[in-house]
């Protein structure tokens, strides 16, 4: 009989994926920020400088909705002629008094009554015919869902782009100008045209004549068996093929490369958004009002790409490392009671990779 062979285990774990890479403010910082903010804001509007009074109004509110940053602030939009800004914070503003049981919000009620008459209404339609599967339309780079063609959407004076996209097919946009009060644009969105880009990556041309297939002779049916006979056994035959060991290097090479591309894309996708929030406010200071808590997501989104890109780099890292070093220590052929697997493992603040097996 074979003496049983020794067996050592052994477990590594390859890198913990950060849950977290930056520390988001506490609801008491917001608080605290947002009295700070609004307190300047009065200082400013009582010095009788109504621009620098306003940013700080929307600051302060996209930090802690209440209302003495809300009213202000849809003051500010209606004097600037935004009146559809200054209807909605009027509306926001009633919402927040119920919830308080503040009585400022009859008066914001009755300011929104008042401004909704000369509103302006942007209406973007699409028949029925021509809504494709994952259409896309965005105004001033805002999704606009399903639920919103068709419906007329109040907005300020000036211009306004529509962007429709689909997959497979030509993007469309056009520019909406609004220059005054009262008017109702109405854009009805055309059928997009296919994307010659798409019809070119197909492998078969839609007039190709494909050659018919020869049909498979079916295989004769097998003799009768005959009597039973004893066979010998076989010798058993060499292993053959790059072993169990180099076959986990190659699995966990694979990884690492995976982990990579992603890594990239997450890169991308960080360095976009940047470019986006920098687009809209490249200071980061002095924005215009109302764009604060978009800014303030576009910087949050940016962080979780940042965190993603991060762990998906050292996991890439430790997939090569790993592989590398099971390459180099496992011989071309393994030990048949040699064994080795390589699993993922998730946690409450990440994951990673668990190599382990029986040498």
């Amino acid at each position: 009989m074979r003496p049983a062979a020794r067996t050592l285990r052994f477990c590594l774990l390859a890198v913990l994926l950060p849950g977290r890479a930056y520390a988001q403010p506490t609801p008491t910082d917001a608080r605290s920020t947002s009295v700070a903010l609004l307190n300047e804001a009065r200082d400013l509007a009582g010095a009788g400088n109504a621009t620098e009074a306003c940013r700080k109004y929307a600051e302060s509110y996209s930090l802690d909705a209440q209302l003495d940053a809300l009213l202000p602030l849809a003051d500010c939009f209606e004097q600037k002629g935004k009146l559809a800004s200054a209807y909605i914070a009027f509306l926001d503003a009633v919402d927040v008094a119920q919830r308080a049981s503040d009585p400022r919000g009859v008066a914001a009620d009755e300011r929104a009554k008042k401004l909704r008459p000369r509103l302006s209404y942007l209406t973007i339609d699409v028949a029925q015919e021509r809504r494709l599967p994952a259409l896309s339309i965005e105004h001033d780079g805002f999704r606009l869902g399903s639920s919103g063609w068709g419906v007329p959407i109040p907005v300020d004076p000036g211009s306004h782009v529509i962007a429709v996209n689909a997959f497979g097919y030509r993007g469309w946009q056009t520019t909406v100008d609004i220059q005054g009060e009262g008017e109702a644009p109405y854009v009805e969105v055309p059928l997009l045209e296919k994307s010659s880009e798409v019809e070119a990556a197909s492998p078969v041309a839609p007039n190709a004549i494909v050659a018919p297939v020869e049909p498979v002779a079916a295989p004769p049916a097998p003799p009768a068996p005959g009597p039973r006979a004893k066979r010998a056994k076989p010798a058993r035959k060499a292993r053959s093929g790059l072993g169990r060991g180099r076959s986990a290097a190659l699995v966990a090479g694979g990884v690492g490369v995976v982990s990579l591309g992603f890594g990239f894309y997450f890169l991308a996708k960080t360095n976009s958004t940047l470019s986006e929030r920098d687009g809209i406010c490249p200071s980061g200071k002095g924005c215009e009002p109302g764009t604060n808590a978009h800014l303030g997501q576009l910087t949050l989104q940016a962080r979780n790409q940042r965190s993603a890109e991060i762990g998906f780099f050292a996991l890439a890292a430790a997939g090569a490392a790993i592989g590398a070093g099971l390459w180099l220590t496992s011989g071309h052929h393994d030990h048949p009671d040699r064994a080795a697997y390589l699993m993922p493992v998730v946690g409450p603040s990440g994951g990673g990779l668990m190599l382990g097996g029986s040498l």
